[in-house]
């Protein structure tokens, strides 16, 4: 159930209603099933490294080193791709503002010959939001790809300072690969999605808390909602807006 203020419900738009529920909702689902990788993921890495100093003692510290250069490299882009996220979305709430308020006062804007420049605004809009998320886009395959590229450099970091100073042999190698790849997966995959689902879980609960403040509330269900929401707008006005939002903000 939705429970909202009944103050709030005259003052936020169709629009806002709509993000919320298509977008923000789902990074509680999301954050739960990581939400255990942020305890789960240094404990991994203790055990690991223990592992590992008995194979290969000091030179060990060599692949850590380098998985938390990278770890704080992400840390970097994940914020960087945080801030683009965060404008996109204070845009589509913006656009999705004024598409429902030219709906309901389309009339006016019929009267006086507003369309074209009703259609340049959202149109700015628009392109504004598909910049951010190309950036965003950016940012995140960027800060995946480290994933693919890290074990490599990790083996060899852990492996050939000690090769140089006592030599090595095969059994080693191949074990100190097999402990790197789960090293690498704890730290450059599993931590840094749990810290930031964990990040848009609370952007979420905040958004929510702005609409959840007042005393006098009532309750609605999804049915209620939908009742709600077409006592606002027509059918069609409401399946196209709700199916529009549903592909380009998932």
């Amino acid at each position: 159930t939705l429970k909202l203020s009944s103050r709030v419900l005259d003052k936020i738009s169709i629009g806002q209603l709509i993000s919320l529920l298509s977008n923000n909702l789902n990074k509680f689902d999301e954050g739960l099933a990581l939400a255990h990788f942020v305890w789960i993921a240094p404990l991994q890495v203790t055990l690991l490294m223990g592992l590992l100093w008995e194979l290969l003692q000091a030179s060990t510290f060599c692949g850590l080193a380098f998985l938390i250069v990278l770890a704080v490299f992400q840390a970097g882009l994940g914020k960087m791709m945080m801030k683009y996220r965060d404008q996109r979305a204070g845009k589509i709430n913006e656009r999705l503002v004024i598409t429902t308020e030219m709906i309901e006062n389309i009339q006016s804007v019929k009267a006086y010959c507003w369309e074209e420049a009703m259609e340049k605004i959202i149109e700015n809009l628009r392109q504004t939001e598909l910049k951010l998320t190309r950036k965003a886009a950016y940012v995140r395959y960027f800060n995946s790809s480290a994933f693919f590229f890290s074990g490599f450099f990790v083996v060899v970091l852990s492996v050939f300072p000690y090769a140089l100073l006592k030599g090595i042999g095969l059994r080693k190698i191949f074990t100190t690969i097999s402990f790197c790849i789960v090293l690498r997966m704890a730290v450059t995959r599993q931590f840094p999605w749990a810290v930031q689902t964990w990040y848009d879980s609370l952007g979420a609960i905040n958004k929510i808390q702005v609409m959840y403040h007042n005393e006098a509330s009532c309750t609605m269900n999804l049915g209620q909602f939908r009742t709600f929401l077409m006592s606002k707008l027509s059918r069609d006005e409401f399946l196209v807006l709700g199916l529009f939002d549903a592909v380009f903000l998932s």
